[in-house]
């Protein structure tokens, strides 16, 4: 019997198979990118203590060790934490110093209000909808000989919507004037926390020359897995109702022919 497909029986599962290990690539990648410290790093010296800076989409600021504050600053040690937007304060952020150097220059305060601005906002909604869609592309193409051609389309769209996220989330990244200025040599000033307990400070201390670090390194890789994935689902998603078929009949055609049942793993060769 020849085969009277142009392609090998299973090829459009394979391709849809591993595109689908690309949307779980881009599903584990985009947890990281938005638990992590480091869309843009550096690990440097800071008052004779060497250590590594970093800020995220749901950190403000982040360093592995005290170390001490800079000259002219109203404290003595910056204290080795994690600052995340959502426990800095308007008291905090839109009064004296903070809000002269860092809140009101970048937009992170509107009125004396304390706002995490429009560009840390769309990265946060961006970098979650890309793992959103991400988990449901893995889904939909986890089933592919019962999902059939529509579910490698329902995939492939989520894909798509995987990959627009990410393509704006980092082009936001790229262009914010905040991090722009804390990868030039001239710097900005970065938020931390001073002291601890009841005695924590909100300050700010000049920061310069960080670059994209891994979390930023994730989001593309996420970006270029999620493009391969699209691309692979939708031409996988024309063929695989065929190939399904094709299979089918060669079973039972094999069935009909010798009387024996198709053991798991075993093939059916084409004269």
């Amino acid at each position: 019997m020849e085969n009277p497909l142009s392609y090998k029986v299973g090829q459009a599962e394979a391709i849809a198979q591993t595109a689908n290990c690309c949307n779980l690539f881009s599903f584990f990648f985009s947890w990281w990118v938005i638990f992590s410290p480091l869309t843009l790093w550096s690990s440097t010296w800071k008052g004779g203590v060497y250590t590594r800076i970093g800020t995220g989409p749901w950190i403000a600021s982040s360093t592995t060790k005290t170390f001490p504050c800079s000259a002219n600053s109203y404290c003595t040690a910056v204290s080795n934490e994690w600052v995340y937007w959502s426990e800095i304060t308007s008291e905090e952020a839109c009064t004296g110093n903070v809000s002269l150097m860092w809140g009101e220059p970048y937009g992170f305060c509107d009125g004396g209000e304390f706002t995490r601005g429009t560009e840390i906002k769309l990265i946060e909604s961006f970098t979650l909808l890309t793992l959103i869609f991400s988990s449901f592309a893995a889904c939909c193409g986890c089933s592919v000989r019962a999902a059939g051609s529509k579910g490698l389309h329902a995939a492939a769209c989520l894909s798509l919507l995987t990959w627009v996220s990410a393509v704006i989330a980092f082009s936001v990244m790229v262009t914010f004037d905040w991090y722009t200025d804390l990868r030039s040599n001239e710097g900005a000033y970065m938020p931390f926390y001073s002291g601890s307990g009841d005695s924590k400070t909100l300050v700010v201390q000049p920061i310069n020359d960080l670059f994209f670090g891994p979390t930023f390194g994730m989001l593309v890789t996420v970006f270029i897995c999620s493009f391969y994935a699209q691309i692979s689902l939708h031409g996988a998603a024309s063929k695989i109702d065929e190939e399904l078929k094709e299979s089918k009949n060669s079973k039972a055609d094999y069935l009909d022919t010798t009387g024996e049942e198709l053991t798991t793993g075993q093939e059916v060769v084409f004269a």
